[in-house]
Order: C-alpha cells, then structure tokens, then sequence
C-alpha cells in the first residue's frame, strides 16, 4: 500500500485520477473498501472450510490453493 501512487493505480485500473478520487477520496479508504471486500469473502469461505471433517492441512490447501 505504501509503495502504490493512486496514479499508478489509476493506471492499473484504466480509470483518470478524478474517478479514483471521487469513489474513493484517499489511498486508505480503497485499502479498507478492498479489504473489507476481500475479507468477507474469505470468512465465510474459511468457516465451511474449518468446520468439516478433514486434516488440518487439507483444510488450509482448501483455504489458499496452490496453482
């Protein structure tokens, strides 16, 4: 987050600054957005992942795959 310039990300996205700004007025309100984002996906997805009936280390490849 630190290393990132909003014009970089800007970029990233294909979008101009404004729009960047305009939704999201600074660098640590898209941090939180993405994170909320990011997190109530992975919660839900942890919680049938933990309470089912497989090894502890079946149960984090089933969290986080490796490709």
């Amino acid at each position: 987050m630190y290393g990132a310039r909003m014009q970089e990300i800007a970029d990233e996205a294909n979008i101009n600054k404004a729009m960047l700004h305009y939704y999201f007025r600074s660098k640590d309100q898209l941090f939180e957005a993405i994170f909320r984002d990011v997190f109530s996906q992975l919660i839900p997805k942890a919680f049938s992942i933990f309470t089912g009936d497989l090894p502890f280390e079946e149960m984090l490849k089933n969290l986080y795959p490796i490709t």
